[in-house]
């Protein structure tokens, strides 16, 4: 298996930030695959859109998921673990950015 590295972003009413969040996982220079997984937890903002037009910009590399409803960080955190597929896990809150 080669290394793999799942950016997990929890995402809650992030329209603001979500973009910078994932340009900066795009910034990153590793020397394996990687890939963002990003989970919709019932925003009531325009979150679930921003994260749909992320996807499918690249869908080889972002995966997308949502709650219908808010159930917290942690069962979304949770979530976006199970929907990895990399061997490294990195936790981004949907409001920070990568330098």
């Amino acid at each position: 298996m080669s290394d793999k590295v799942s950016y997990i972003i929890p995402c809650y009413n992030s329209q603001k930030w979500i973009w910078q969040a994932v340009a900066s996982c795009y910034r990153q220079d590793l020397p394996f695959e990687w890939e963002i997984v990003l989970v919709d937890d019932g925003s009531s903002d325009f979150t679930t859109l921003a994260c749909k037009l992320l996807w499918e910009q690249d869908p080889g590399h972002i995966k997308f998921f949502a709650h219908p409803t808010n159930l917290g960080q942690n069962p979304t955190k949770i979530d976006a673990i199970d929907n990895s597929t990399g061997n490294w896990i990195f936790a981004l809150d949907h409001d920070n950015a990568l330098s």
